[in-house]
């Protein structure tokens, strides 16, 4: 009898110990970041429609595409030096500025991506992708821009 009571009260001990280091783990850990604000993005074949009210932080976009063709929502940090994007796609003389997060979204389908934005900074949304003409989707409307928050 007294071994079974022996082990019984190891377990018991295990188990107190055990339960113990969980409960203070769990009160020295760090809360969790908020939640990734979300930015639901409609593409069709002419236009980007999307809340342009973005704050700084993380952010995922989610594009919906309703058109016909395969879109492609390419994001550019841009200065504030550089003209408005329909005057920069559709001008003469254009400025060089880098991609930096995106996605590709076939008709009928919803794809996304997530990225960290800078405070008040510029963006230009861009789709280079053809249609059935071999035109650029951004010189047919697919461009926008927002500035964050």
């Amino acid at each position: 009898m007294r071994r079974l009571s022996f082990r019984a009260a190891a377990v018991v001990v295990a188990v107190a110990v055990a339960g113990a280091g969980c409960s203070s783990t769990q009160a020295t850990r760090a809360p969790l970041p908020p939640p990734p604000q979300v930015v639901h993005v409609t593409i069709d074949d002419h236009h980007y429609a999307y809340d342009t009210t973005i704050h700084a932080g993380r952010t995922v976009f989610v594009g919906h595409n309703v058109g016909r063709a395969t879109h492609t929502i390419l994001l550019y940090a841009v200065g504030d030096d550089l003209p408005p994007v329909n005057v920069q796609i559709h001008g003469d003389k254009r400025h060089q500025v880098e991609g930096f997060a995106g996605t590709r979204v076939k008709p009928g389908a919803t794809n996304s991506f997530a990225v960290d934005l800078v405070p008040k900074q510029r963006y230009y949304m861009l789709d280079f992708d053809r249609d059935s003409d071999n035109k650029i989707f951004a010189l047919d409307g697919l461009d926008s821009e927002f500035r964050t928050r």
